[in-house]
């Protein structure tokens, strides 16, 4: 269903941002780790975040409105990707 919405709010408006996938992000990062108080969950996912993909790192960055960090991670992604 989440899917199908995505698509749909992608194909009303291809710009749109996606400003609640720091949510999604901070709510795997909580539930992964047992962590019940979202702004501790938002510090632990601040503090692995270095650890992870560029891909994620990017999509975190882009998600919180750090524009020139995910530009970074997206050039990073697209020198090393065919």
């Amino acid at each position: 269903m989440s899917d199908s919405l995505d698509a749909r709010a992608q194909g009303l408006d291809p710009f749109l941002f996606r400003a609640c996938d720091r949510l999604l992000l901070i709510y795997y990062v909580a539930r992964r780790n047992g962590i019940n108080d979202v702004s501790v969950a938002q510090d632990a996912l601040e503090q692995i975040l270095g650890d992870m993909d560029a891909e994620v790192q990017g999509w975190y960055q882009y998600s919180t409105g750090r524009m020139p960090e995910a530009l970074a991670r997206s050039a990073e992604i697209l020198a090393t990707k065919k």
